[in-house]
């Protein structure tokens, strides 16, 4: 037969042209429609399937990641078609074997688009290690199938075919038929045959042996040596097929085990990507690592420096690390709440000042084992992982908590157009127009005693309703949120991630933003560190000096030996003032009234530095009269905005023995039966109004943008002419009494590490208003 009788008429599909062309095709198409996604050109025809942000988690990285592992499963076929030929399969192997060269590039070109700028990201990931590990496995590939273009050209003049086994077979075989040739010969004959079998001999070589061989055996060694040359070059090309068949095959040992280790950790790779482990593990078995339920803080500082650093300041920050929520958390779990039956009540302190690092422990006392990063606080992620508002107070609670908080690397924010970054993902979130829903988690904080689903005064623990008050300024007609004053703009700072290195970090530029400052400004202070660093001081100082103004209600006078005057508060806040643990605020007014000589004719709410106590008649009254200082009669003057903390709680009755309301409909609540003045916090007790000693009226917060006037009648040392005095007035703010750092100090064990009582020398007074007025 013909050589050209073999050969046949290539099909179109075993050509590579047409598959080169496909693939240059549908590159361009899945390329084109990357880059215009990327470049945000089709954003307001889909913002879907064209969002701007080019990375996996994205519907456009999704399915380019889709099509991606769908072209590698058709390039994998072909191992299958080359092992056993499934049914319905009637591709050629010339076929598949493009199928599978043209597959994998595609696949290699769509994973790339897949990944987007994450692949120069400085940032390590299962997607990147996933990434190289395909190009190993692409490059292995193209570098076989140039080894294969080259090496059969080579080798098969030399070879003829690739089958060791069937050329030692041979060769095998052609030593038996020399075997049976010299059976029953003389000796002559077989020491031929061995020289034969040991090396090919030819030419004077051959000729010397047969000389040695009797002449009536010549022709059996003629046949000898033709058989046993023959077998030589058998021999010879076992090894020549050995050598082309392990650089045929050699890439195999790379590229075979390569593949299935791609498929291995590409499932690894898609379940960090979805968050499946965080999601469905216990936060307590993913504290840490690529898994974590929540990420620290810490990894936030490299692309946030300036956020990071506002918030390193921040008494959000230090919630669990202060001294006096270590100290009140730990005594509150082993006396007030010691064997409480409630829900959660001994781990609702540290359920709101540490949200993330709560989740992953049941410890109740602090602090909480695991270091730094379960005892930073308020984290980044307890804001930015919430997807929707939680219940108002609902934070203090784990089962709320957690339904709120989305474990994973999914962030929520106010921005509509995010940029993509190698860290997380961004969304936005509807909560975020309206920040105070987050708030609300944990600045309202209450204990549903009887677990009717309701909060009620006088009957449930109610110790801060900050929310509440907010809500009553919004229906007031207030136009401010909580970050109005909480988190102002930062001027000049037009970068929310200031710090992150394009495009390593951060896809690409942002277009300008308004950045507000994460220092969550507020009236505490780290009492363990503020002698030595206070960097909010200035701001703590300036959000105090804004919500409040006193004045005159009327000008003072004397009348018959009495100064009289009057001074209205007015509160410029969106909620009550003081507010938050209004028990452990003072907000009080300082009078004195001066001679002509400057001699004080009266003073009230005077102390003599800040560690002073005010000379409180609600406080001297009570045990914990025995931790103040500074005082020896109670001042019957004293206007001192603070609410009382007390261990047993009842509701006023009316005249008629009836449960008595307040202009809200909210029961007036009194103390209890023996009920004393404490630091701790039980669950029958809450907060009651003091009473001014002069007036005998109630001293309550002030409501939201509420004026309130106090009056002042004191009588005056004789011979003080009319015109010759100064009456100065200062509203003057101290964020916890010191008798109360003092009671919690005495009330902690010997083997404590910072003792509270010893910081009361730090406490800070703070001037919010101040004016002056002759009589």
């Amino acid at each position: 037969m013909k050589k050209a009788e073999l050969l046949r008429t290539t099909k179109l599909a075993e050509r590579q042209g047409p598959w080169l062309l496909l693939s240059i095709i549908s590159c361009g198409i899945f390329g084109g429609w990357a880059l215009a996604s990327s470049a945000g050109a089709l954003a307001n025809v889909d913002a879907h399937w064209f969002a701007a942000i080019l990375r996996g988690y994205t519907a456009p990285g999704i399915a380019l990641g889709v099509v991606s592992v769908l072209s590698m499963l058709v390039t994998g076929w072909y191992s299958v078609r080359k092992r056993r030929r499934p049914v319905g399969s009637q591709a050629t192997m010339m076929t598949w074997l493009w199928v599978h060269v043209y597959g994998g590039l595609v696949a290699f070109v769509l994973a790339t688009l897949h990944a987007g700028p994450g692949i120069v990201s400085f940032e390590f990931s299962s997607g990147k290690v996933l990434w190289f590990l395909l190009l190993a496995v692409v490059m292995t590939g193209v570098v076989w199938r140039l080894v294969y273009a080259w090496v059969p050209p080579v080798a098969g003049p030399q070879v003829v075919n690739y089958s060791k086994a069937g050329s030692a077979r041979r060769a095998a075989e052609q030593e038996t038929e020399i075997e049976k040739l010299a059976a029953g010969k003389s000796r002559e004959l077989h020491e031929a045959k061995a020289l034969l079998l040991a090396a090919a001999r030819e030419g004077a070589e051959l000729a010397a042996i047969a000389a040695r061989v009797p002449t009536a055996e010549q022709g059996a060694f003629g046949e000898m040596a033709r058989i046993a040359l023959s077998r030589h070059r058998a021999l010879r090309r076992v090894k020549l097929q050995d050598k082309y068949t392990k650089r045929l095959q050699g890439l195999r040992v790379l590229h075979v085990p390569l593949t299935l280790f791609f498929g291995g950790l590409l499932v690894v790779h898609v379940l960090g990507a979805f968050d499946v482990l965080p999601k469905t593990l216990s936060p307590e078995t993913t504290k840490d690592g690529p898994f974590a339920a929540f990420a620290p803080s810490e990894s936030c500082k490299g692309c946030h420096g300036a956020i990071y650093a506002q918030w390193a300041d921040s008494m959000h920050a230090h919630a669990l690390r202060s001294p006096l929520t270590i100290a009140q958390n730990n005594l509150d779990v082993a006396i007030s709440l010691k064997g409480a039956a409630y829900p959660d009540p001994k781990r609702v302190c540290i359920h709101c000042h540490a949200p993330t690092g709560a989740m992953a422990t049941t410890e109740t006392t602090l602090p909480l084992p695991g270091g730094a990063a379960m005892n930073e606080g308020i984290s980044c992620v307890a804001c930015h992982a919430h997807a929707e508002p939680s219940v108002p107070g609902g934070g203090g609670f784990r089962s709320q908590l957690l339904a709120k908080l989305e474990p994973g690397r999914k962030y929520y924010g106010p921005l509509t157009a995010p940029v993509g970054n190698a860290n997380h993902r961004s969304e936005a979130s509807p909560m975020f127009q309206k920040p105070e829903q987050i708030c609300a988690s944990c600045h309202n904080v209450h204990l549903d005693r009887d677990a009717d689903g309701k909060i009620v005064k006088g009957v449930d623990l109610v110790l801060q309703t900050t929310y509440d008050e907010f809500r009553e300024y919004q229906a007031a007609g207030g136009g401010a949120s909580c970050p109005t004053c909480h988190m102002p703009v930062v001027p000049g700072l037009t970068r929310a991630a200031d710090t992150a290195l394009v495009p390593f970090e951060q896809d690409k530029d942002a277009p300008p933003r308004v950045v507000h400052d994460h220092s969550f400004v507020g009236v505490d202070y780290p009492l363990d560190t503020v002698q030595e660093r206070d960097p909010q001081a200035p701001k703590r100082v300036a959000l105090l000096r804004g919500a409040a103004s006193v004045a005159f209600e009327a000008p003072p006078t004397v009348e018959a030996g009495k100064l009289k005057f009057q001074i209205a508060l007015t509160n410029q806040t969106g909620h009550n003032l003081p507010t938050g643990f209004a028990f452990a605020r003072q907000m009080w007014l300082e009078v004195v009234a001066t001679g002509p000589a400057g001699e004080v004719l009266f003073s009230s709410g005077k102390v003599a530095k800040p560690s002073s106590d005010l000379c409180d008649a609600s406080t001297l009254d009570d045990d914990l009269k025995k931790h103040v200082v500074g005082c020896d009669a109670a001042d019957p003057q004293l206007v001192n905005v603070q609410l009382k903390l007390i261990d047993r709680i009842a509701v006023l009755p009316d005249a008629k023995g009836a449960p008595s309301k307040d202009d809200r409909g909210e029961f007036v609540v009194v103390g209890g039966r023996d009920a004393h003045e404490t630091v701790l916090q039980h669950p029958e007790g809450g907060a009651i109004a003091r009473k001014r000693p002069a007036t005998k009226e109630a001293v309550v917060p002030l409501r939201p943008l509420e004026k309130r006037t106090f009056g002042y009648a004191v009588a005056l040392p004789r011979g003080v002419a009319k015109g010759t005095g100064t009456l100065s007035v200062r509203l003057l703010f101290r964020n916890v009494p010191p008798y109360f750092v003092r009671a919690l100090g005495a009330l902690q064990a010997p083997d404590e590490k910072v003792k509270v009582g010893a910081l009361v020398d730090r406490l800070q007074i703070v001037e919010m208003a101040a004016l002056k007025g002759a009589f």
